[in-house]
C-alpha cells in the first residue's frame, strides 16, 4: 500500500513540475509577444511623426488623426503614462520646432492648430516650461477635451495660475474665462465636482456655480460648499459662499438645509423667508425645532399656533420629560448617589462638613436633576435632608434656591410656583430673594414667553438698595432674555449702569446682562455707553481695575455685543483703545474683545496674534492677559477642526516653556476645545494636573474635567474623580470642585449636554458659548468669583444646556419609535457615490441617546424623516404606501 501512495506522489510531482514548465514557457512566449507590439506600436508612431512633419497638408491631417486615436483609445496605470505618449515624447522638439516655424509664416494656420493640438496633450508628460494653456489660448482651440480629463484636471490648475498672475499684473483675462465653462463642464461630467467649484472659486466666479448645479449633483455642490466655507480667507468670502448654498437648497425645496444656512449667516430675512415659503406642515414644525434649538424667535400670522409654540421654545420641558419617561429617570436622584463617598479611599472618620461643601452638593443636586422638575434635598420632605436650607449659610441659601430653577429648567408654566413654596408672602432675607431671582431667570432661558414674567418680576428688583438683590435680579434677567435683543431691558440696564452709588461689582454684572441679551448686535451706541462709563470707573487711571475680579465680567459685557462680528468689529475695538486707559487694560480689552468677536471663526491669524502675546516676558504682559490669550486661541478655533486639532500641541509647549500664570490657563483652553466631549488625550492632560503644586491649577483642572465630561456618565472619569475625592477630602478648597465636578458629569442623570456646537458642527450657538465662557473664564480670577460669594455664576450654564437626544415625532407631536443606526460620524464631503456617514453602528430605537462623536442614519423603511441631519427632535412621516 506504501508503494502505491509513493508511486502516486512521484505521479503527481512530475505533473505539476510539467506544469510549472508549461506556466513559464507560456509566460516568456507572452512577454515575446508584448515586446513585438511595443516595438510595432513605437515604429508607427515614429513613421505618424515623419508623416505629420510633410509637406503635404492630407498627409498631416491623416497622420494628426491616427496619433489622436492612438493616444485617446490608450489606456495607462496610475503610475505610468500611456505608450503612445511615452513613444511621441522624444519627437516633442521636433513637432514645437514645426510650430514655431509655421507661426513664423502663418499663425492662423490649420497646419500649427495641429502641431498646437498635439503639443498640449504632450506638455503633460515632458520637462518643459510650456504649458498646455499656452497652446490652447495660441491656437484658440476648442476641442481640447477630446484629450481626456488628465489634460482636463491639469489645465485648471494652469488657469487659475495664469488668472493670479495676471490679475497681479493687472492685465485682461476675459479669455481665460471662456475656457472654464469647457473645463467645468468636463470636470462635473467626469465626477470631478470638488475641482470644480475649486476651479470657479479661485476665478471669483461663485455665482456661476449654480449655472452647472441641478438635481441630481446639487447635495455634492452644497456638501463641498458648506465644507470649504470654512476655510474661507474672509468673512465676505465665506458668506458669498454660504449664500450660493441657501439659494441652491431653496430652490430644490431642501426647506430644512437652507433654514441651517440662513441661521449661519445669521441673516432673518432668509430665515422668515425660508419658514413662511414651506407648504408642507411637517416641514416646517421641523424648521421651528431647528429655530428653537439656535433660540430664534419672530411673530408671524402666516405660522400655525403649534409651529410658533416650538419656536417659543415651549414644548421642550414636555419633551425632556418624555424622554425621561422613555428611559425610566424621572424620579429624583440624591447627590450622594453620584459621590458614593463610602467607596472614597480616605482617612476613617473624615467627612468634612461646611457651609462650601453644602452649597456644592445643593448645585450638584440641581446639576444632576435638571429639567425633570423634582430634586432630592429641598422637595423631598422625608429624607434626612429635610431642613436642608437651614444647613446653609447665605450664598448657600441662594444658590440652593437658585437650583430650583434649573430643575425647573424650561417650564415657565410650574417653575416659578414650584420655587415660591420657599419663600415668605413678605419675604425679606435677600440671599432667598437672590436665589429666587436667580431662579426665575434660569428657568426661564431659551424660552420665549408671551406674559414676560421674568421682566415683570425681576426688572423693578434691579433698583433695590441691597446689594444681593440688585446683582442676582439683573443675572436673572440676562439668563432669561439672553439673545433676545429686547429694548425694555436696555433702558432697565442704562439706569442701574449710570448708578454710581454702589461700586464696580454692579456696573460689571449691568455690562455682563447688557452684553448677553444684546449678543452679536454689534449695537455701537450700548458700546459707547459702556466705554464711557468704564472710563469714569477708571478715574484717570488711580482705580486699577484691572486688577478687579469684575473687570472680566465688564469687558466680556462688551465683547459680547461683538460676537462673531469678525472684521466689522475690528474699528470698534480700535475704538476702546482710548490713552485714559492705562496701556495693560487697553490690551486686556483689546485681546478680550478680538477673542469673543473672532470667537467660532477658525482665524489662524488672530490665533497666531494670542501666541505672540503669550510668547512676550512675564514684565512685558499682565498675566491676566496671558491667561486670556492662551483661553482664546480655544475660543476662536472651536468649531474648525483642523485648528482643533492642532492647538494641544501648542498647549505643551506652553506648559514646557511656561510659569504658573500659563499652568493656571491651559486646563480651561483644553476644555473649551472638547465640551462635552470627553476625548482619551484630553482627560489624560487634564488628569495631570490635578495632584498639582498648585491649587488653583489643580481646582482648574478637576473643574474642566467636569465640563468635558458634562453629561455623559463617563465610567472612567466617575472612577477617577471619586479617587480624586479621596485624596483631597481635607481639602475645603478643593472638596467643592470636585463635587461640581462630578455633578457636571452626570448633568440631567446623563441625559444633558453643553456643547455649543450642533447640526453636526455646523452651527455655533452665540448664548450657549457665552453661557460656557461666563463660567470658565471666571476661573481665571481664582477664589475671587467661583470660589467665593460669586459661585452662582455657575448656573451661567443654564444657557448652554440641551438634550443630548434623538427623538422622533409624527406631525401631531405624538412620539413615534423609529429604528435608527447609531455610529461614528465619517467625513463623506468630496467622495463618489452615496457612502455611509457613520461607521461602526449599531442600530437603536428612538428615543435614544447621542454623543458628540456620534451621528445617526435612518434604518426604517416605513418613514420619511424632515432633516437629513438626525439629532434633537425629528419629525417622521409615514411613507404613502405604509399608510
Amino acid at each position: 500500500m506504501e508503494k502505491i501512495n509513493e508511486k502516486k506522489d512521484n505521479k503527481d510531482n512530475k505533473n505539476n513540475k510539467e506544469d510549472r514548465e508549461q506556466t513559464k514557457e507560456e509566460k516568456e512566449a507572452e512577454i515575446k509577444r508584448l515586446k513585438e507590439e511595443e516595438e510595432e506600436l513605437k515604429k508607427n508612431i515614429q513613421d505618424m511623426v515623419e508623416a505629420l512633419l510633410e509637406p503635404d497638408f492630407t498627409i498631416k491631417q491623416n497622420a494628426y488623426n491616427l496619433l489622436k486615436k492612438e493616444i485617446t483609445s490608450a489606456t495607462g496605470s496610475m503610475t505610468s503614462i500611456p505608450k503612445p505618449l511615452k513613444y511621441l515624447k522624444p519627437d516633442f522638439d521636433r513637432i514645437k520646432q514645426a510650430y514655431t516655424e509655421e507661426g513664423n509664416t502663418n499663425p492662423k494656420s490649420e497646419v500649427r492648430k495641429i502641431y498646437g493640438d498635439l503639443l498640449c496633450i504632450l506638455v503633460l508628460v515632458t520637462e518643459t516650461e510650456d504649458t498646455s494653456l499656452q497652446y490652447i489660448l495660441e491656437n484658440e482651440l476648442s476641442d481640447f477635451v477630446e484629450w481626456g480629463q488628465e489634460l482636463v484636471r491639469s489645465l485648471s490648475g494652469e488657469i487659475t495660475s495664469e488668472y493670479l498672475k495676471r490679475l497681479d499684473e493687472e492685465k485682461p483675462f476675459e479669455d481665460l474665462l471662456k475656457l472654464v465653462s469647457r473645463v467645468v463642464q468636463m470636470l462635473i461630467s467626469s465626477h470631478n465636482e470638488n475641482e470644480a467649484i475649486d476651479l470657479l472659486v479661485e476665478l471669483d466666479l461663485v455665482e456661476d456655480i449654480k449655472i452647472h448645479c441641478n438635481e441630481g449633483n446639487y447635495k455634492k455642490f452644497c456638501a463641498y460648499l458648506v465644507s470649504i466655507s470654512n476655510y474661507a480667507a474672509e468673512s465676505t468670502e465665506q458668506r458669498k459662499l454660504l449664500e450660493v448654498v441657501f439659494e441652491l437648497y431653496t430652490k430644490y425645496n431642501e426647506f430644512t438645509n437652507a433654514m441651517r444656512i440662513a441661521i449661519k449667516l445669521k441673516e432673518k430675512m432668509y430665515i422668515k423667508s425660508t419658514i413662511t415659503a414651506c407648504n408642507s406642515k411637517a416641514t416646517k414644525l421641523q424648521m421651528a425645532f431647528i429655530l428653537a434649538r439656535s433660540k430664534y424667535y419672530f411673530e408671524s400670522n402666516d405660522l400655525e399656533p403649534e409651529v410658533l409654540d416650538i419656536m417659543k421654545n415651549l414644548k421642550a420641558s414636555e419633551n425632556f420629560k418624555l424622554l425621561g419617561r422613555s428611559l425610566d429617570i424621572l424620579a429624583p436622584k440624591h447627590p450622594e448617589e453620584v459621590f458614593k463617598s463610602h467607596l472614597e479611599e480616605k482617612k476613617e472618620g473624615i467627612q468634612l462638613e461646611s457651609s462650601k461643601i453644602n452649597m456644592a452638593t445643593s448645585i450638584v443636586s440641581s446639576f444632576i436633576n435638571a429639567g425633570f422638575g423634582t430634586e432630592s434635598l429641598l422637595t423631598n420632605k422625608d429624607s434626612k435632608d429635610s431642613d436642608w436650607l437651614g444647613k446653609n449659610k447665605e450664598e448657600g441659601i441662594l444658590c440652593s434656591l437658585a437650583g430650583l430653577g434649573l430643575v425647573n429648567l424650561w417650564d415657565i408654566d410650574c417653575g416659578p410656583n414650584e420655587v415660591e413654596k420657599f419663600m415668605d408672602v413678605n419675604e425679606m432675607n435677600p440671599f432667598k430673594r437672590g436665589g429666587y431671582n436667580l431662579a426665575l431667570g434660569i428657568l426661564s432661558s431659551g424660552v420665549y414667553d408671551e406674559n414676560n414674567t421674568a421682566f415683570a418680576l425681576l426688572s423693578e428688583q434691579t433698583k433695590d438698595k441691597n446689594l444681593t438683590v440688585k446683582v442676582t435680579s439683573l443675572f436673572g434677567l440676562a439668563l432669561a432674555y439672553a439673545g433676545t435683543q429686547n429694548e425694555d431691558l436696555n433702558s432697565v440696564f442704562t439706569e442701574v449702569l449710570e448708578d454710581f452709588s454702589f461700586g464696580y461689582d454692579v456696573s460689571a454684572f449691568t455690562s455682563l446682562a447688557l452684553g448677553l441679551v444684546f449678543i452679536g448686535s454689534g449695537d455701537e451706541d450700548i458700546i459707547g455707553s459702556l466705554i464711557s462709563i468704564l472710563l469714569e470707573r477708571n478715574e484717570g487711571g488711580k482705580n486699577k481695575l484691572i486688577d478687579s475680579q469684575f473687570n472680566l465680567l465688564y469687558i466680556l459685557g462688551i465683547g459680547f455685543i461683538l460676537f462673531g462680528q469678525q472684521k466689522e468689529a475690528d474699528l470698534m475695538i480700535q475704538a476702546t483703545q482710548i490713552e485714559e486707559f492705562p496701556e495693560d487694560l487697553r490690551l486686556y480689552i483689546k485681546t478680550l474683545l478680538t477673542i469673543c468677536a473672532y470667537a467660532g471663526s477658525g482665524n489662524v491669524i488672530k490665533i497666531q496674534e494670542l501666541q505672540q502675546i503669550v510668547a512676550k516676558k512675564k514684565e512685558e504682559v499682565h498675566q491676566k492677559i496671558k491667561q486670556i490669550a492662551i483661553i482664546g486661541m480655544s475660543i476662536i478655533a472651536l468649531g474648525e477642526e483642523i485648528g482643533m486639532e492642532m492647538l494641544p500641541r501648542s498647549f505643551n509647549h506652553f506648559l514646557q516653556f511656561g510659569d504658573v500664570t500659563v499652568k493656571k490657563a491651559v486646563p480651561i483652553a483644553y476644555s473649551i476645545l472638547s465640551v462635552s466631549n470627553p476625548k482619551l488625550n484630553i482627560i489624560d492632560a487634564l488628569l495631570k494636573f490635578t495632584f498639582d503644586v498648585d491649587k488653583d491649577v489643580t481646582t482648574n483642572s478637576i473643574f474642566c474635567l467636569g465640563v468635558v465630561a458634562a453629561g455623559t456618565n463617563n465610567s472612567r472619569l466617575s472612577t477617577e474623580l471619586r479617587k480624586i475625592a479621596g485624596a483631597y477630602a481635607e481639602e475645603e478648597s478643593v472638596l467643592p470642585f470636585i463635587r461640581l465636578s462630578q455633578g457636571l458629569l452626570n448633568l440631567g442623570k446623563g441625559t444633558l449636554s453643553v456643547n455649543p456646537l450642533h447640526s453636526n458642527n455646523l452651527l455655533m450657538s452665540n448664548t450657549s458659548l457665552a453661557g460656557i465662557l461666563i463660567t470658565l473664564l471666571s476661573l481665571t480670577e481664582g477664589e475671587s468669583l467661583l470660589g467665593g460669594k460669586y459661585q452662582y455664576l455657575l448656573y451661567s450654564l443654564s444657557l448652554a444646556i440641551k438634550p443630548r437626544m434623538v427623538m422622533t415625532l409624527d406631525e401631531n407631536l405624538e412620539m413615534k419609535k423609529v429604528s435608527l443606526a447609531v455610529g461614528q460620524a465619517v467625513d463623506t464631503v468630496g467622495l463618489p457615490g452615496n457612502p455611509r456617514t457613520i461607521s461602526g453602528f449599531q442600530v437603536n430605537t428612538t428615543p435614544l441617546l447621542l454623543n458628540a462623536d456620534e451621528r445617526c442614519e435612518m434604518n426604517d423603511d416605513g418613514y420619511i424623516v424632515e432633516s437629513n441631519i438626525l439629532e434633537d427632535v425629528i419629525i417622521v412621516k409615514s411613507k404613502p404606501e405604509e399608510r
